[in-house]
């Protein structure tokens, strides 16, 4: 088969500037319409993992106050190194073993696991009722109640989510709040 250029010498081979322009017109739209479903499918990749580390980390505390017999604490942290007096998780968590019983990280006890969120990470994790930490027991349950913690996205791109620890220590991820009403984001 001969190419177009070869069958008429004449004839110049490439584009002309409409169709380039038709061209970028079309590429431009394409890149419009795709980042902001790429941007809100990468914030849903984010809730998704930190939901998951999370759930994970619960379990792995819970499983460890059993399988010791003694209180494992689970506290919001940003360093990895010891609890936030605040009730915001959104950087992560660490989990102790609690041998004096007082729901403090001593210097003598020992931080059996952290879990820390990457710094550029977007989404808002905060506690309800205020709760700084969840201490399990030797039978696997937790101290104090119910436990509600809400996954936001504070520029609102995709629903909320929670992780719910209940007060015989059972975790699961839910859509909606307690009693079946909506998550409320508290930005």
């Amino acid at each position: 088969m001969i190419s177009s250029c070869l069958a008429c010498p004449y004839r110049s081979c490439g584009l002309t500037l409409v169709e380039l322009i038709v061209a970028l017109a079309v590429l431009t739209l394409l890149i419009a319409i795709g980042v902001p479903s790429l941007t809100t499918l990468s914030i849903r990749n984010e809730q998704t993992t930190s939901l998951n580390g999370f759930l994970s980390h619960f379990y792995l505390a819970r499983s460890l106050a059993i399988q010791k017999e003694q209180h494992i604490v689970i506290c919001p942290s940003s360093d990895g190194e010891g609890c936030k007096e605040e009730p915001i998780w959104s950087t992560g968590l660490i989990i102790f073993e609690d041998s004096k019983r007082d729901g403090v990280l001593a210097p003598d006890e020992l931080i059996v696991a952290k879990y820390l969120l990457p710094e550029h990470a977007e989404l808002l994790i905060h506690s309800s009722e205020h709760r700084k930490r969840v201490v399990y027991h030797g039978d696997g349950r937790p101290s104090g109640y119910n436990l509600t913690l809400t996954f936001c996205d504070p520029k609102e791109r995709i629903e909320p989510k929670a992780l719910i620890v209940n007060n015989v220590g059972r975790i699961r991820i839910s859509e909606r709040g307690p009693e079946d009403s909506p998550l409320k984001c508290g930005h």
